[in-house]
């Protein structure tokens, strides 16, 4: 915005920087939504999972509620990058992330923990037939062909659940317990879930 003056036969422009404020506070606040979103997939990222994990055990803790943690890992991945190349598995991720969220709860959260490991907190269950239920939804989604380059591909997902029943538990051990059921599902053959030990 500016304003125009004149003063005899000269014309003086005094300017306003109101928009640059505007702008440069939009691009602010873009550049910090990058810090906790992964790039790829829209997704959150490590950090920020790992931030929301800590405040949701809190609360769940404090009102003595349950909450899930699944950890899922993708199977048969690597052949993708190594056959079709790195940007059909970025559009296999992006799917991925996609065919993960419509099978969960709107308030739930998701994340991108790593190359192709992915996270979920789903406050508020217990019921080990929903948690069943959902987590086999996945697996099923995940299992339906993908188009890459024009080329048909498939997809497992393993997936490893824990609960904490409203019981105090550090961040820590919950994501060990998650991290083990998820090792057991690979082991079992993969393409699979498997609660931990605790929750069973």
């Amino acid at each position: 915005m500016s304003l125009w003056q004149t003063r005899g036969d000269s014309i003086f422009v005094i300017y306003t920087f109101a928009n640059h404020t505007i702008a440069r506070r939009e691009y602010e606040a873009k550049v910090e939504s990058y810090a906790f979103v992964d790039s790829l997939t829209g997704l959150y990222n490590r950090r920020i999972f790992l931030d929301k994990l800590d405040k949701e055990l809190n609360k769940a803790q404090f009102n003595e509620s349950p909450l899930v943690l699944m950890y899922l890992d993708l199977d048969y991945f690597k052949p993708i990058n190594d056959e079709l190349g790195h940007g059909a598995g970025d559009e296999a991720l992006k799917e991925v992330a996609t065919r993960i969220k419509s099978c969960l709860r709107k308030h739930d959260i998701i994340a991108r923990i790593g190359g192709d490991e992915f996270a979920a907190i789903l406050p508020q269950l217990n019921d080990k037939d929903v948690i069943s239920e959902i987590a086999q939804r996945i697996i099923t989604n995940i299992s339906k062909p993908f188009i890459l380059f024009d080329q048909k591909r498939t997809l497992g997902i393993s997936i490893g659940i824990t609960i904490t029943n409203g019981q105090a538990h550090t961040s820590l051990e919950v994501k060990t317990h998650a991290d083990q059921a998820l090792y057991e599902a690979k082991n079992s053959g993969r393409n699979c879930y498997r609660f931990s030990k605790e929750t069973r």
